[in-house]
């Protein structure tokens, strides 16, 4: 009996200290490399669009989309002033973002970056068809304010609302 709660309590006091270091890595989020994260945290921005071969600018489109990539591996998707938080990690040479099913969120769609520096291109499908946006690193650092009015991935913030 004594010796069950000897292991309970090195248990516990070693979980606290795991706790509270951090131990080099996020209990609560999913910590991304140190060279992951120097690539992609920051705010990037919406440039241009491509569909059927056609590319313009989201100028032009009039709207406004961004992502703001955080180290802990969620990203802030902003289109139009409506936000939403997403997954993210690297896998191989790309981004990929995970996006909650439009129909269940225990499903998640996974969107595919392509990253080149400052500039980063997103494959998308909407009604079928591919498109690809371009977005540009405008900041490399992050608000910290994940704030989501998180409707559901697809209804507010779809991409697709301006096609």
């Amino acid at each position: 009996m004594k010796r069950s709660k000897t292991i309970v309590a090195v248990t516990m006091i070693m979980m606290l200290s795991l706790l509270i270091t951090g131990c080099g890595c996020s209990l609560f989020g999913k910590k991304v490399s140190k060279e992951d994260a120097a690539i992609m945290v920051g705010m990037w921005d919406l440039s241009n669009v491509t569909i059927d071969g056609k590319q313009t600018t989201a100028k032009e489109l009039g709207i406004s989309m961004s992502f703001e990539f955080y180290d802990d591996g969620t990203t802030k998707y902003t289109y139009n002033g409506k936000s939403e938080v997403y997954d993210w990690k690297k896998k191989a040479d790309a981004i990929i973002i995970y996006v909650p099913d439009k129909t269940d969120s225990s499903k998640k769609e996974e969107h595919t970056a392509i990253v080149n520096g400052d500039s980063m291109k997103l494959d998308w499908e909407i009604d079928g068809k591919p498109v690809e946006m371009g977005f540009d690193k405008t900041s490399s650092t992050v608000s910290n304010d994940k704030k989501s009015d998180k409707p559901t991935a697809g209804k507010n913030t779809d991409p697709s609302k301006y096609h």
